[in-house]
């Protein structure tokens, strides 16, 4: 488990927290881990997979020990370059395709994750098809939530490939690893509670939300899974008005005199949240581990909206210095400074 959720880790380094009263829901923002490696000062180079101490069947030597704050670290070059690209057998949405429409550099993939207070070892995918042998896993929220679920298919094609047992009628997706009997899967919701059918992220006219009730596109198989990651952000900057118990209790990008309360975005935000996990400690069947990613960048810089007509220029990872979370502006949650 404790090799799991650094894994998990891997795949979201965002802080995270989960509803401290649940017996089933990780807690914890520090993890004991204690790995045969130095611990690396920042801007040096990650070890060699090989110098991590290793079991005689092959597997990492991690044991309990070590407290690490796995969220709280800084972004350190890696010129060993990444687990997966465009070469692989892995198969790139064009959505996030660089490479294919003509991005000449790659030093941009060249980095990796440094906790403050420990090494991560170096991601292994057929000790991650063991751990997770038997389980399920899913990614509920956006389009960055597919971007990570998508990131994980890639990060384990090189062990073996799922089969795709997605409906063709759903925005949702589900993959199936059949010699580890292992599911992951994109539960694809934009608010994570109910929204209503004109939702558009181009909409000028505000869509509504039910604050108080949950998206049932996730609500109704998440007991199944084993792992959750939730996550929402970006599609809580267009104009929405929001409704609990039946009635208009706020609004967002609306104006003055269309406001029945001062209930803003926030509100909405933290509202749907409570919402989403109420809804999981509600499920008696549902035992399993739930992680929160927070909101993340715009897909894209310098354009109309938060995720096309603009482009990514950047060829390293934001640092401490550079990112802020300021107030919430239609087009843009994350100023770069």
């Amino acid at each position: 488990m404790i090799l799991l959720i650094l894994i998990l880790v891997l795949l979201a380094i965002i802080p995270f927290w989960v509803h401290k009263i649940s017996p089933f829901l990780f807690r914890s923002l520090e993890i004991d881990i204690s790995v045969s490696m130095p611990i690396y000062e920042e801007n040096k180079l990650a070890p060699p997979l090989s110098s991590l101490g290793k079991n005689t069947n092959g597997s990492m030597d991690i044991r309990l020990g070590k407290k690490c704050n796995m969220v709280k670290g800084n972004w350190v070059p890696h010129p060993r370059g990444p687990y997966y690209t465009n070469e692989t057998k892995c198969v790139i949405d064009n959505r996030q395709n660089c490479f294919k429409f003509g991005r000449p550099d790659t030093e941009f993939l060249k980095w990796r994750w440094k906790p403050d207070e420990c090494e991560l070892p170096l991601f292994d995918g057929a000790q991650f098809l063991e751990l997770v042998r038997g389980k399920s896993m899913a990614f509920v929220g956006d389009s960055v939530a597919r971007n990570q679920m998508q990131s994980l298919i890639c990060l384990l094609t090189n062990v073996t490939r799922p089969l795709d047992i997605s409906s063709m009628m759903e925005e949702s997706e589900h993959w199936f690893y059949s010699e580890y009997n292992f599911t992951v899967a994109l539960l694809w919701t934009t608010h994570l509670v109910k929204a209503s059918l004109n939702v558009n992220p181009y909409n000028e006219l505000p869509s509504s939300l039910t604050l108080d009730e949950p998206d049932f596109s996730w609500a109704a198989e998440i007991s199944t899974f084993d792992f959750v990651i939730i996550s929402s952000g970006h599609w809580f900057l267009r104009p929405l008005t929001f409704y609990e118990k039946g009635k208009l209790v706020g609004c967002h990008i609306c104006g003055k005199d269309q406001r029945p309360t001062e209930l803003n975005v926030f509100y909405a935000y933290r509202t749907a949240f409570r919402t989403a996990f109420r809804t999981l400690l509600s499920l008696p069947e549902f035992r399993g581990v739930t992680f929160l990613r927070t909101i993340t960048g715009s897909h894209v810089d310098h354009g109309e909206n938060w995720s096309e007509n603009g482009d990514c220029a950047w060829t390293r990872p934001f640092t401490r210095l550079e990112v802020k979370v300021t107030t919430m502006h239609p087009e843009n949650k994350l100023e770069k400074l």
